[in-house]
């Protein structure tokens, strides 16, 4: 059987480099993947409006899987997806998202990957309306179904963010998303991201996050990364970055310092990818030694015309 995954993953492979005498092939059926989830998104669209009009669609998903190997630890993978259909007839800014709960979480830092198996992941579906209230101001309130097991939970969600600073050279924003789950739960997260241009190629962004829920323990992360640009389809970057746990506000641990890095390349028309991300880490759980990870990921987009 694994003889046959890496035979199936070879070849797999081996079509992507030799794309210019299979590019037929590869596109055909990328893009019948692509036109199936803008009929998808049409037909729902459909179901509740009914006319004639022709409105762009920009329906697009995310499919992408992780494997690490770090010392002191065994192989870890990872399965993601997010999909996002978008219904401009029912309402312009109306969304469907459909995406397992990694790519949900907005504190990932894939320092850990999730090994469960595809069924027994936790999945989020859920509406979105997004609006801008003003220039700088904009909200995305919703409702949506967790679920897990054959469990559903439905749940109501708030986005916002803030762009306090927007500038050619400097842009800052502050995001909070908030959730109240029917079984009583309780979630907020806030944001204080930040990007600076240096040139038109190498910028560093700032990332700083904090979950509150009603367990007793809440989590936060700070990274500083820079990235160099050598074209929109290939980036390097590199940076720090600590998770800190904190029981009830007082007592903080570092769960987590790192100093990474990450090669990212859009090697396939402009929907296949891969990223390889090396990095170095001091855990808590392994008494702050040095270990080394190495992170693979390969991904495809999928988007509307």
């Amino acid at each position: 059987m694994n003889i046959k995954k890496h035979f199936i993953s070879l070849l797999f492979f081996s079509l992507l480099l030799n794309a210019d005498n299979n590019s037929t092939f590869i596109d055909k059926y990328h893009n019948v993947l692509c036109q199936a989830l803008i009929d998808s998104s049409n037909k729902i669209d459909n179901f509740f409006i009914e006319n004639n009009e022709t409105i762009h669609n920009k329906t697009r998903a995310h499919f992408s899987t992780y494997m690490a190997k770090e010392t002191y630890s065994g192989r870890e993978k990872d399965i993601r997806f997010r999909l996002r259909l978008d219904l401009p007839k029912i309402k312009k800014h109306l969304r469907l998202i459909v995406e397992d709960e990694d790519s949900d979480n907005i504190l990932n830092d894939n320092t850990r990957l999730n090994d469960a198996r595809v069924q027994e992941k936790q999945y989020h579906l859920r509406f979105e309306y997004f609006k801008f209230l003003t220039d700088k101001f904009k909200a995305k309130p919703g409702g949506g179904i967790r679920i897990r097991s054959n469990h559903l939970v439905p749940y109501f969600n708030y986005d916002m963010s803030y762009d306090f600073i927007k500038t050619d050279k400097m842009e800052s924003r502050l995001a909070n998303r908030f959730r109240f789950y029917t079984d009583g739960e309780l979630e907020d997260t806030f944001e204080f991201n930040s990007l600076y241009n240096f040139n038109e190629t190498f910028y560093a962004v700032f990332r700083n996050a904090l979950r509150y829920d009603e367990s007793p323990i809440q989590t936060s992360f700070s990274t500083v990364s820079f990235f160099t640009s050598f074209s929109d389809k290939k980036y390097i970057s590199w940076g720090i970055g600590s998770t800190n746990v904190f029981e009830n506000f007082n007592h903080r641990e570092v769960d987590n310092f790192q100093l990474y890095s990450s090669w990212y390349h859009i090697f396939y028309k402009d929907w296949a990818y891969y990223e390889v991300s090396p990095s170095i880490l001091k855990r808590a759980s392994n008494d702050y030694k040095t270990s080394y990870r190495l992170l693979l990921s390969f991904g495809i987009y999928f988007n509307g015309p």
